[in-house]
């Protein structure tokens, strides 16, 4: 079972550096730097310094204006509900383009490698994404509400909401997208107009709920600053979270390893083992090269997958 997991890490690993060339950066370092490139890089890094230290100084502001109206512990509130919408966006051009877009799924489809171990692993890259993502907002946070707070309790906090966040986030629109993807396989037709219907259709439904929320508050006659407080929270029974006791937030990690494992299960059962991509002639493609009959195509594969993954990258 640990060797399947590791399987579909190193999947993961080499769908991320085949979906995102930034990340064999180092590879440019054993060739020759030219000029342009040096330069380039650091206009680069010195405007995302200048806009990292203009974000920091923003939160910063937010955090006193809300300490001077005496609504401080809206902070988390807002932080997380801000950070949910960051990520909601990020997620679906990261979902769209590793699952729709992804120039790696005409090459690995040969491979014998199952659909739900595929999924999985463009499940974990978009996570993974999400958390760099995630870390640099809330880096700043973090510090400038240890600073005010002085309790070290806050870093366990945030911890525990950025492993959880990302999941809240992705896991449903993945599981969407996957059942978009299978429906048009079933019915032949281009997968990119499904996965858009399914995604435009989820928030639909997210936003007649939200306004049935604020309906209902309204009407049980709740005062506003609380009516606000209810609609900020990220997920249901946030503000319970952010008061269980530290060792109890400990447990988000296992919440972050359980979505991972929910998720190939659940492609599993959408996708099936036939499931199958077609090409721009909307051809399906379920023809399988039977690698388990023969030893020494078994070993071919393994060597032509291998091959792949090594001279890709040098």
């Amino acid at each position: 079972m640990m060797k399947h997991w590791i399987k579909i890490f190193q999947l993961s690993r080499n769908l991320g550096k085949i979906n995102f060339s930034f990340l064999n950066f180092r590879y440019k370092f054993k060739e020759r730097l030219d000029m342009y490139f040096v330069v380039l890089t650091c206009f680069i890094l010195s405007l995302a310094g200048v806009i990292y230290y203009y974000y920091f100084q923003i939160v910063n502001q937010v955090y006193i204006e809300l300490e001077v109206l005496g609504i401080n512990a809206w902070f988390y509130h807002l932080v997380s509900c801000g950070i949910s919408i960051v990520l909601t966006i990020i997620s679906i051009f990261l979902l769209i383009n590793i699952f729709c877009f992804s120039k790696d799924i005409e090459n690995l489809q040969l491979f014998p490698v199952e659909p739900c171990d595929f999924f999985a692993s463009k499940y974990i890259v978009v996570i993974l994404f999400c958390y760099g993502i995630e870390t640099l907002l809330l880096f700043p946070i973090c510090i400038i509400q240890i600073q005010y707070v002085g309790e070290f309790s806050v870093i366990i906090t945030y911890l525990s909401i950025a492993l959880i966040l990302p999941h809240i986030v992705a896991l449903p629109l993945s599981v969407i997208i996957t059942i978009c993807l299978k429906i048009s396989m079933i019915f032949k037709r281009p997968k990119t107009l499904f996965v858009i219907t399914g995604i435009i259709i989820y928030f639909t439904g997210i936003i007649v709920y939200k306004a049935l929320s604020i309906k209902q508050i309204m009407s049980s006659k709740q005062d506003f600053l609380t009516m606000i407080n209810d609609l900020l929270a990220p997920f249901p029974f946030f503000e319970q979270y952010i008061s269980l006791h530290i060792g109890l937030k400990l447990f988000c990690i296992i919440f972050a390893l359980l979505s991972v494992v929910s998720y190939y299960y659940l492609s599993n059962f959408i996708l099936g083992e036939k499931y199958a991509l077609y090409d721009k002639e909307v051809k399906i493609k379920l023809e399988k090269i039977a690698f388990h009959s023969s030893t020494k195509l078994k070993s071919y594969l393994k060597k032509s997958i291998k091959h792949f993954f090594v001279t890709l990258y040098m």
